[in-house]
């Protein structure tokens, strides 16, 4: 199985806001590296589980949309391959 360094970067941000916005961790008592690391982990356990992200069909402004989030609509072509 390979490594896919985009699915995993793109659950880990996912996951690190996500632990970030909850009230428990996002608490003083809990450090900040047991957030990164649990959203490693869980990045670690999530993003084999997914497809492969379509950066072959992509070109940069498409894809640096999709980084930036502003145009939805030029990352949702892209990766639907219009």
């Amino acid at each position: 199985m390979d490594f896919d360094f985009y699915n995993f970067f793109l659950v880990f941000v996912r996951t690190g806001a996500f632990l970030l916005a909850l009230p428990f961790f996002s608490a003083v008592n809990v450090p900040v590296m047991m957030r990164i690391a649990l959203a490693a982990f869980a990045s670690l356990l999530i993003a084999p589980q997914l497809p492969p992200f379509p950066v072959e069909r992509m070109d940069l402004i498409s894809l640096s949309a999709c980084w930036c989030g502003k145009p939805a609509s030029a990352c949702c072509s892209a990766l639907s391959g219009g």
